[in-house]
């Protein structure tokens, strides 16, 4: 049933007020059946599409299954049932109460409707689409009523081997409240007992977890929660869970009932022998037939296995009792709490089958039988549990001589362990010798600032030494990147505690370190743009740790700063967010985590730079994990770890940034529980010449002059006799002029002019990805491609979704007859936007220069 019924109820509530009431009917009897269309079906004689073969009958009932029915064996094509409406009905819609009809399961494809008027279908004939077992809930639209004579009908297809069945419970009809409150009700039951009993399969399978070793858990839980799917395919919500998708919903139900007799003879033999029988194999092997073959088949085919499973139960059924009467018979105190419960369940579960046979018209009754069973259980338990007691108290009458025998063996290895304990400090502390030289703080730049913060959980004293160890890092180093001034930062948390995180730490630290001794002494290194520089870093610490096969792995966040421009490249690996602190308010600079921590296989290839803009006064603060992981109580003896993530930013707020008083802040909050890291980065910060003079302001005005009059040349003699950390003071005005203008030498197709506006544009803005694309796109129409690849590659760096650029950096290896890489490019671009224009054009050149080939 669909959700939109919700409605009514409220509806029918309001019109319903004041206004005469009227019993809900049942309108099993006097249905009229009406052959409509015959496609084929099977005589007593054997003739087929004859008038004879499928007869008009009269004061027909529900439950209604037509191949039950002489003439209509094997039917295919259409049937109508109907009946006039009860006068008790008639009577309250001349009272213009709101009616409302439920029916029972309808199959296959099906149109009900008033006066001949539809009110609902289920299925749909063109195109063919089987509707199988569904419910009706409708309410009997006002305008389609007659004031008298009404009648209520139900036209039934099936063109295939679907049959026409109507099954199952009652068909009602009455005023809608009354309709709708048994309606929901009744689901309401069912929903009750299906929580029951999905609770106790889940506690059940809960109980197996924590103690494997009881299997009979496993089983027994796995049957009960399947119990509850199964008993909620029955209900009228499942509709709005599979909607349309019938035949899937029938193969998982037959898939889920077929498991129960199996899961329920395991549960008994693991529970009372411990092991599995051959008679239990055999099951097994009958059920997994049985449900391959629902699963594999056509509808008509999964008839056959769903007799066969039917069949079957008998001999179960005689099966169970056997075995718990011989569990009895043994003497068993559980068989005997069980056995009530197995035939009260069993016998539940006979009904419901001779109910699904249509020997018998009634409700089906196993979900309550199934609470007795439960209760069976409960009992079971509770002597299992009355058993262990007793086998407690038993030993706590010999536990002082114990005590005592145990108490001389712990004194023993009480000494051994304060051996062990020096050795173990020992180690520490040459751990702790050896990471002191790689966390350190080297960064010389006068515009940007870095301050470090750790607090390591483990504490340890070796001799006359105190020290402290764990797996947190912080490195700062200045470097040179493309002949600009930069800092290098990480800050970085390896998994594990005490000594497995300090040798993540010492392994990071030794790797890091080495990447920035390279790249002090060569110059190739110092070449690279800063995205792809601290892409290789990253990738370099990212295939070391791949070698402890996710052993050991770090969450990092680690980044360059252009010291002149504040421009950051990062890379957040798994890392708490990075806070900006502006103007005295604490931001996230990040919205989510992108990528998983260094160690985990295949992350590499997912790999991509972010980047910020730092401004004038700007801090960044970073940390690891242990900031959020505070103990801020106790619950039922457990500690309540702190899940706000809020909370940091706004203690960075509150202390304006101060890595000591955020620190002194956190820790009254609560007990901190983890290694403690932080990194605060600022950028001209409280810098007294924030601003330019008169004098060098009216010489930067000279120079936008010279941009605007078209004088190139007088603007790049100007432009080299500034300081760039000068200029990037106040260069809002300079950045906008040269955006300007280098659009304009670009439109007039002056691509060098545009070249020298745009790099200078770009020195002020190294984070502007839009500045590096236009770049590329003047080097190639000055048809310098190899030059116009690296502004191009740099972008992809950042942005790798980038529809436009990984169209123009194909185009630029496919012009350099590097198609393989061309190729590459345009199927990540096809990943964006498969019909965009240009990835048809470039695929469209690769596959023609592909077949001259």
């Amino acid at each position: 049933m669909r959700l939109q019924h919700c409605l009514p109820i409220l509806l029918v509530f309001l019109f319903s007020c004041g206004r005469p009431t009227t019993d809900i009917q049942n309108i099993n009897l006097g249905w009229r059946l009406v052959p409509i269309d015959v496609i084929s079906t099977q005589c007593e004689n054997n003739q087929s599409k004859t008038e004879d073969c499928a007869p008009q009958l009269e004061e027909q009932k529900l439950p209604l299954r037509l191949s039950a029915i002489p003439g209509y064996q094997n039917f295919h094509g259409t049937v109508e049932i109907s009946r006039p409406l009860p006068p008790e009905i008639e009577a309250a819609i001349a009272a213009n109460l709101p009616i409302t009809v439920w029916t029972p399961m309808v199959s296959n494809v099906s149109t009900m409707k008033i006066n001949g008027h539809t009110i609902g279908q289920i299925g749909s004939r063109e195109p063919y689409k089987p509707g199988l077992y569904r419910y009706y809930l409708k309410n009997l639209p006002a305008n389609f009523l007659q004031k008298e004579n009404n009648v209520l009908s139900i036209e039934m297809f099936t063109p295939d081997d679907y049959p026409l069945h109507i099954s199952g419970a009652d068909m009602y009809i009455g005023p809608a409240d009354q309709v709708y409150a048994k309606y929901y009700s009744n689901e309401l039951l069912q929903f009750v007992l299906l929580s029951v009993y999905l609770a106790v399969g889940l506690y059940h399978l809960l109980l197996f977890i924590r103690r494997t070793k009881d299997s009979h858990n496993l089983y027994f839980g796995l049957f009960t929660v399947l119990v509850s799917i199964y008993w909620f395919f029955y209900t009228g919500s499942r509709d709005l869970v599979f909607g349309d998708a019938q035949l899937f919903r029938t193969k998982l139900e037959y898939a889920t009932v077929f498991n129960l007799p199996l899961l329920l003879v395991l549960f008994l033999q693991k529970y009372f022998t411990r092991k599995i029988s051959l008679s239990a194999k055999i099951l097994a092997g009958f059920s997994a037939l049985n449900i391959l073959g629902a699963i594999l088949t056509p509808y008509k085919y999964m008839q056959f296995f769903l007799k066969a499973w039917q069949y079957s139960l008998p001999i179960v059924a005689i099966y169970i009792i056997v075995f718990i009467v011989r569990q009895a018979l043994k003497k068993n105190i559980d068989a005997l709490y069980l056995i009530l419960g197995i035939f009260i369940l069993l016998g539940g579960a006979i009904t419901d089958l001779l109910i699904a046979l249509n020997i018998l018209e009634i409700e089906r009754i196993g979900q309550y039988t199934f609470l007795i069973f439960i209760l069976g259980i409960a009992g079971v338990l509770a002597n299992r549990f009355m058993t262990v007691q007793n086998q407690v108290e038993e030993l706590n009458e010999n536990l002082e001589k114990k005590v005592k025998a145990r108490t001389e063996e712990l004194s023993k290895s009480l000494t051994e362990i304060q051996k062990l304990k020096e050795y173990q400090d020992g180690d520490y502390f040459l751990t702790s010798l050896l990471l002191n030289p790689l966390s350190q703080n080297n960064a010389k730049s006068e515009l940007v600032k870095i301050h470090f913060y750790s607090n390591q959980k483990k504490k340890f004293r070796f001799r006359q030494w105190s020290r402290e160890i764990g797996g947190d890092i912080n490195i700062a180093q200045s470097i040179k990147l493309q002949n600009r001034n930069c800092t290098f930062f990480v800050n970085s948390d390896a998994m594990g505690k005490s000594l497995q995180g300090a040798g993540g730490a010492l392994v990071t630290g030794a790797i890091v370190q080495t990447i920035l001794e390279r790249t002090r002494l060569s110059s190739n290194e110092q070449n690279y743009a800063p995205e792809r520089w601290l892409k290789n870093a990253f990738v370099e610490l990212q295939r070391v740790f791949e070698g402890f096969d996710g052993s050991m792995l770090i969450s990092v966040f680690m980044g360059v700063i252009d010291d002149i421009t504040g421009a950051v490249w990062y890379i957040n690996a798994e890392h708490p967010l990075t806070v900006l602190y502006r103007d005295g308010k604490a931001a996230f600079i990040e919205n989510q985590v992108v990528f998983r921590k260094i160690g985990t296989m295949g992350l590499e290839n997912k790999l991509y730079v972010q980047s910020f803009q730092m401004k004038t006064g700007d801090v960044l603060v970073m940390g690891s994990d242990g900031r959020d992981d505070i103990s801020i109580g106790m619950l039922k003896g457990e500690r309540i770890i702190n899940e706000d993530e809020t909370l940091f930013l706004n203690e960075v707020e509150k202390a304006k940034s101060d890595l000591d008083l955020i620190a002194s802040n956190i820790a009254q909050r609560g007990e901190i529980t983890d290694d403690f890291s932080m990194i605060r980065i600022s950028y001209r910060e409280n810098e007294q010449d924030a601003h330019l003079s008169d004098d060098e302001r009216e010489d930067l005005n000279l120079m936008i002059k010279e941009i605007v009059k078209d004088n190139l040349t007088e603007f790049s003699r100007m432009w080299q006799g500034w300081q760039l950390s000068r200029l990037a003071v106040e260069s809002d005005k300079l950045i906008s002029v040269l955006n300007e203008q280098s659009i304009v030498r670009y439109q007039q197709k002056k691509y060098a002019e545009a070249l020298v506006l745009l790099d200078a544009q770009l020195a002020l803005q190294p984070t502007n990805g839009e500045v590096l694309y236009r770049i590329s796109r003047c080097y190639a129409r000055l048809r310098r491609m190899k030059e116009a690849i690296e502004p191009s590659e740099r972008l992809r760096l950042r942005e790798p979704d980038n529809l436009k650029n990984l169209v123009h950096l194909s185009a630029l290896y496919y012009s350099l007859g590097n198609h393989e890489r061309a190729q590459y490019l345009i199927g990540i671009a096809e990943t964006v936007d498969e019909d965009h224009p240009g990835v048809r054009n470039i695929r469209e050149k690769i596959s023609n220069s592909a077949a001259k080939n």
